[in-house]
């Protein structure tokens, strides 16, 4: 009994869960809180799923450093080597490194946003202060961006919509059209805005939303053939007739305009693309979104993908705990 304790000195947890049961599992707040309630017992979890170390080496003799109780810190443990006195933080290499919350708190946070929760919800349960859960969002969205731009395919589809339909042979529907998103500052009587490029394909709620710096024809057909794929049949608004889409690449889409004069035509239409719009706006607003932030990526699914009661969750560990592949030097020792 002896050896196996002190061997359970030198991990957070005796197992870890790997990235498919990770796709499989859902989560209530209930579900999260019972598994998080403490600090001990968060720290378990965040090491089982990975998102923290679950061991860390000595820089100096390479050894496993031990788990030991650390009252002056937030976490009330650190890892050490007590022979070369070198001491490390648990959450050294991970998301949480540089946050002032507690674990438990920035679960909950995660949680929360992922979830919709409104933002003065957010910090009157936590009791967290609104600039520091805006901070906190603004590195989440950050780091889903680089998983998106890195990993397209992890959301199960690929990232282009439309094609033909497997079974019937026939063109998918994909409507396009533009909007403008806009962010008044305080202080400043001018409001900026940008114009960004959608697509959504009919059945599926598959979309794309693309910023477009300068609003020509080349910048509207490079998007157009990044997202959508050959053979799909384009439905848009008036507003594209002088893109010529029919045309691009020696026709490779077909398209068709609205036909106002006809409003009993049910295939003619974007119903869909413009309910889409106001839902993408308010998701931003409620998340308290930079807009300018979330034209990196070139790529926007749905803001959120949820179903029913429960979240979808995405093994992205690996990215928010990317510890594995850090590299220091010897000889720093500080906590």
């Amino acid at each position: 009994m002896s050896r196996g304790k002190r061997s359970s000195y030198k991990m957070l947890c005796t197992d870890d869960v790997d990235d498919e049961r990770i796709r499989q599992e859902s989560w209530t707040f209930s579900d999260l809180f019972q598994q998080t309630s403490t600090s001990d017992v968060a720290i378990s979890w965040l090491a089982k799923y990975k998102l923290i170390s679950n061991s860390f080496q000595c820089l100096i003799c390479g050894k496993p450093c031990s788990i030991v109780g650390y009252k002056k810190g937030i976490d009330g443990k650190r890892w050490r080597c007590r022979k070369h006195n070198f001491v490390r933080s648990i959450r050294k290499g991970s998301f949480f490194e540089n946050s002032h919350l507690s674990l438990t708190t920035f679960i909950w946070l995660m949680y929360m946003w992922s979830r919709d929760y409104l933002h003065t919800e957010m910090t009157h349960e936590t009791n967290v202060c609104p600039k520091s859960t805006i901070d906190l969002f603004r590195l989440i969205r950050e780091l889903l961006e680089r998983f998106l731009e890195d990993h397209p395919k992890e959301l199960d589809d690929p990232p282009e919509i439309g094609g033909f339909d497997l079974q019937t042979g026939e063109p998918k529907v994909v409507e396009i059209d533009v909007t403008t998103f806009s962010r008044s500052k305080p202080n400043e009587k001018h409001v900026k805005g940008f114009c960004v490029f959608g697509g959504i394909e009919r059945g599926t709620d598959k979309c794309f939303l693309v910023p477009i710096e300068h609003e020509n024809k080349e910048a509207f057909e490079a998007a157009i053939i990044r997202w959508i794929l050959p053979g799909t049949h384009i439905v848009s608004d008036i507003w594209a007739e002088y893109l010529q889409i029919d045309q691009i690449e020696q026709g490779i889409y077909t398209h068709e305009y609205i036909d106002y004069e006809n409003p009993n035509d049910s295939e003619s239409h974007t119903k869909n693309i413009d309910r889409m719009w106001p839902r993408v706006k308010k998701q931003l607003q409620r998340k308290h979104s930079i807009i300018e932030g979330m034209a990196v990526p070139k790529i926007f699914m749905r803001a959120v993908e949820t179903s029913g009661t429960k979240c979808r969750k995405y093994p992205l560990t690996g990215h928010l705990h990317p510890a594995n592949n850090i590299q220091e030097s010897g000889g720093d020792v500080k906590p």
